[in-house]
């Protein structure tokens, strides 16, 4: 009597084929999985129960950022919307504290960090928080050039932002803007911007340039300087408005020969690995159809196990 091994490891999902045709060897047995609900594959193919949850706080958050000593989550309260602080002890203690209000109520937040501080957007009203956790007008930076001919003004409330190399990206509409090199408080409004064919919903930094996605497709601008930037379409579908993660992410650990910082960002077709040189690629879409999804995105990564959620 022979033995048959029917599993020893998986590579993960693999639903684009049909069941009876997922790769079978004698010494592995199947090698990917039609289906998988709450459950964890590391890189060794071993599979373990995802970990639970517990509730430390009730409300209708939103607008969740990681910050280097804290985090920041905003929540829609009966006349607006505010932005709060959130820290854990070591202890395991939430502690929720207020930051700012009278934002609009029920509109997403976009966030970024620039060294100790944090500035932020709606869309109706924007601000920077210290390293104190005060939330402060966004400020003025000083134009070493008296002489200049140049429109000076504070960025306004602006859709989307992000920072990459010395300057802050901000999104109106279909066109992109960026503050003055080394002055954040400063953008020459005399400039009209990066246009898009349409309404931009994400921007991730590289480093050696910007990827930004419209409600349609994601593009890569290369080149560190806006007056020398190329557009390239890198996708022609786009990534789930607010699918950004928050952070870097080392390509090594993905299987790929660099181990230079990226970005992540979700789509609809899957997680994206935005590489440094505009070299994007979606991580799934050769094995896996994701279930049908509307609504906006949020990606998380927790160890080895990257996560994408949506509004709906």
């Amino acid at each position: 009597m022979k033995r048959l091994t029917v599993y020893s490891g998986a590579i993960g999902i693999n639903n684009k084929v049909a069941p009876h045709r997922l790769k079978y060897s004698i010494e592995n047995g199947v090698s990917a999985l039609e289906q998988a609900d709450n459950i964890i594959i590391d890189r060794t193919g071993e599979i373990v129960a995802r970990r639970g949850f517990v509730r430390k706080a009730e409300g209708k958050f939103h607008s969740l950022f990681p910050g280097k000593d804290w985090g920041l989550v905003a929540k829609d309260r009966n006349d607006d919307t505010a932005i709060y602080r959130v820290t854990i002890s070591n202890t395991g203690v939430v502690s929720i504290d207020g930051i700012r209000d009278t934002l609009t109520k029920g509109k997403r937040i976009d966030f970024c960090q620039v060294m100790n501080a944090i500035f932020y957007t709606n869309g109706d009203q924007n601000g920077m928080i210290t390293s104190d956790a005060v939330s402060v007008p966004w400020k003025e930076s000083q134009w070493p050039n008296d002489q200049s001919k140049a429109v000076w003004a504070i960025p306004p409330p602006a859709d989307h932002l992000c920072y990459n190399a010395g300057r802050i990206y901000f999104s109106l509409d279909d066109v992109l803007h960026y503050t003055e090199f080394g002055h954040l408080g400063l953008y020459d409004v005399a400039i009209d911007g990066e246009h898009f064919p349409d309404r931009i919903i994400l921007m991730v930094p590289a480093l050696d340039g910007l990827y930004v996605s419209t409600e349609k497709a994601i593009y890569f601008l290369s080149g560190l300087d806006p007056h020398d930037w190329h557009n390239k379409k890198v996708f022609d579908y786009p990534a789930m408005e607010w699918g950004k993660y928050y952070g870097v992410v080392d390509p090594s650990f993905m299987g790929f020969e660099t181990n230079v910082p990226s970005s992540l960002i979700a789509t609809k077709n899957g997680p994206v690995l935005c590489l440094p040189s505009g070299q994007a690629v979606n991580l799934i879409d050769k094995n896996v159809i994701l279930p049908e999804c509307t609504g906006d995105g949020a990606i998380s990564l927790f160890d080895e196990t990257l996560i994408i959620q949506t509004g709906e």
